[in-house]
C-alpha cells in the first residue's frame, strides 16, 4: 500500500499579469495611509510623517533604466526568465 500526500496544484502562470492576479495584498489593506499626504500623489518633497504607515506618491519614471544584478538560483527557478528566455527581455516587460 503506498500512502500518498495529495499534492497541490498550482496555477499556471505565463505573464507579469498573470502573476499579479495571484498576488495577496492583505498585509497592504492593514496599513494606514498618512492624513496629510496629498490627493493628487504629488508628495515627493521629504518630510517626517508623524501618522500612518505609507505616503501615497505618483511614481516617476526611472530614466534609461539598466539592470544591475540577480541571483542564479532566482533566475534558474524563475518561470519569468524561461518565459522570456533573455534578462534583457525580461527587463524590457518590467521597465517599458
Amino acid at each position: 500500500m503506498t500512502n500518498k500526500l495529495p499534492q497541490e496544484v498550482f496555477p499556471t502562470i505565463e505573464t507579469l499579469d498573470d502573476l499579479a492576479k495571484l498576488v495577496d495584498y492583505s498585509f497592504m489593506d492593514t496599513l494606514n495611509c498618512d492624513p496629510d499626504a496629498k490627493e493628487n500623489g504629488i508628495d515627493h518633497d521629504p518630510r517626517q510623517v508623524f501618522t500612518g504607515h505609507y505616503v501615497p506618491v505618483n511614481p516617476t519614471p526611472i530614466k534609461d533604466p539598466e539592470y544591475v544584478t540577480h541571483s542564479k538560483k532566482l533566475f534558474s527557478r524563475a518561470w519569468f526568465f524561461r518565459q522570456t528566455g533573455s534578462i534583457k527581455r525580461f527587463c524590457s516587460s518590467i521597465f517599458w
